[in-house]
């Protein structure tokens, strides 16, 4: 996803994590040991992972993505890397870095 990241940022692509780990110091650690360099955002509240955030986008397990457009319209759930590398190729292009 760094990869993808670096190549298509310029044409818009933004990625967002939610972590539904309800502990602190778990989350804090996983962040730091991926070095995230998107927006990653933790739901710690006690109800996680079956609370708020889980529930407004019907997530239910710890493995969900969304890919969604700069209107906020969902164009696919659970989509595969070379399913969203794929979709960057056809909307954007082959990126310069990618060859």
């Amino acid at each position: 996803m760094k990869q993808l990241l670096d190549w298509y940022s310029d044409d818009g692509l933004q990625i967002v994590t939610i972590s539904l780990i309800p502990d602190w110091d778990a989350w804090s650690a996983a962040s730091d040991s991926l070095d995230i360099p998107w927006l990653n955002l933790g739901d710690l509240s006690d109800d996680a992972p079956i609370g708020n955030i889980s529930t407004t986008y019907g997530r239910v397990d710890f493995r969900k993505n969304f890919l969604v457009d700069n209107k906020g319209c969902i164009l696919g759930v659970d989509i595969s890397r070379s399913a969203l590398t794929g979709f960057l190729v056809e909307k954007y292009g082959e990126a310069s870095s990618a060859n």
